[in-house]
């Protein structure tokens, strides 16, 4: 039986600090501490000593980062399990998964030996067919005429009934085998982060409701530049019904880019058959999974962001009393243009704070201090900033 792998703290600790540029040991501590049931808050607030100063929004990523990590082994062993199982797996393979970073590269090398639903090409296999599509696969000049060939392969027990069926049969097979190319895969996803473009229309027949989408009725928009929210709210149209989205590819130039990398021999017999495999490949195979893996990626970076977004204004909206003290936090220190009396406790106020301590706490006057608040405030508060500052000089409001 093929023995588990086990989780490596120390590993994926030193793997998460260095993308979170913090020291492996505040990883392990902060990991150990959210194992024993601590809640990310109370570690921030009171186990300050143990992390050596994380903040949330640090400890929330070490936590995905850790989930993922774990994650990922889980999905190794399943992987490791079902190939051993079958009898496929050799040392080259295992130590490929083993050195397995990501998710989606994982999938990609398990798709050839994970158990297939019944396709048009596992037919094909089950009529017999797979000797003619090895010999397709192999693109060397067969000597004889493609209908001499064909001819072998023929059997109407087995539901060939001719030729054209026969070939057909194969060439399903190929294209399945050609989709099941792990790096295949990831170059399209790659294509499509890197030129790729989401494309949202309004459903037929659902015209009328589409009022809250309006703006994305006829919208189009680079996967390299959707911003999160925007991604969020035309998969929220799709969810309801409303809107259909779809990845657009520059097809031409990938189908071509795909021809060349899996054709050989453009004197093949059956060369041009393949050409459009490769075609019917990409369109019917890999163009629905490349859209499902590169709509995931975007949802899950969409979740990321509006973790970080959270837990940024929970930290501006938590001024340390040190902060408080020193602008009278509560206290209606400036008007407002309505002559209302405002207290320095908006969130923008609170941004502007965080920015300009470093300039009060370098000894400069008030009037710099009115700069570095103008620049969250907006030009509208820029008089009441001033007062501020001369209030700080030890003026009169």
């Amino acid at each position: 039986m093929l023995p588990a792998l086990e989780f490596d703290l120390t590993a994926a600790a030193t793997e998460i600090a260095k993308q979170l540029k913090i020291e492996p040991r505040q990883v392990k501590a902060a990991v150990e501490l959210l194992d024993a049931g601590n809640t990310i808050p109370f570690i921030a607030r009171y186990r300050k000593e143990a992390t050596r100063g994380l903040d949330e929004i640090a400890l929330r990523a070490i936590e995905d980062a850790i989930g993922k990590a774990r994650e990922l082994l889980a999905r190794k062993n399943t992987v490791l399990k079902s190939i051993h199982e079958q009898n496929l797996l050799t040392e080259a393979l295992q130590q490929q998964i083993v050195a397995c970073t990501d998710l989606q590269t994982l999938e990609a090398i398990y798709l050839p030996f994970k158990p297939k639903r019944r396709t048009r090409a596992t037919i094909a296999r089950e009529r017999g067919l797979q000797p003619l599509a090895d010999i397709l696969l192999k693109q060397v000049r067969i000597g004889m005429s493609k209908q001499d060939l064909l001819r072998k392969y023929v059997c109407p027990d087995r539901e060939v009934p001719d030729e054209e069926t026969a070939l057909a049969g194969a060439l399903d097979i190929m294209a399945e085998t050609w989709a099941d190319d792990a790096e295949t895969r990831v170059w399209l996803v790659e294509q499509a982060f890197k030129s790729g473009r989401i494309s949202s229309q309004v459903k037929r027949g659902k015209k009328e409701e589409a009022e809250k989408f309006e703006m994305y009725v006829d919208h189009n928009e680079a996967v390299s530049r959707v911003p999160s929210h925007r991604f969020l709210a035309m998969q929220r149209g799709e969810d309801e019904g409303i809107l259909r989205l779809t990845l657009e590819l520059e097809d031409e130039r990938v189908i071509g880019e795909m021809q060349s990398y899996f054709l050989e021999n453009p004197q093949f017999e059956f060369f041009r058959d393949l050409q459009a495999t490769v075609k019917d490949c990409f369109e019917r195979l890999l163009c629905p999974v490349t859209q499902s893996t590169v709509f995931q990626t975007l949802k899950e970076r969409a979740d990321e962001e509006a973790i970080r977004i959270r837990l940024f204004w929970h930290e501006v909206v938590t001024i340390d009393v040190e902060t408080s003290q020193l602008l009278n936090l509560g206290q209606p220190v400036f008007d407002d243009v309505a002559g209302h009396h405002r207290k320095v406790t908006h969130a923008h106020a609170v941004l502007g704070v965080r920015q300009a301590r470093g300039v009060l706490e370098g000894g400069v006057d008030g009037a710099k201090l009115a700069c570095a608040e103008r620049h969250a405030l907006g030009k509208d508060r820029l008089a009441s900033c001033k007062r501020l500052g001369h209030h700080r000089r030890g003026g009169t409001r």
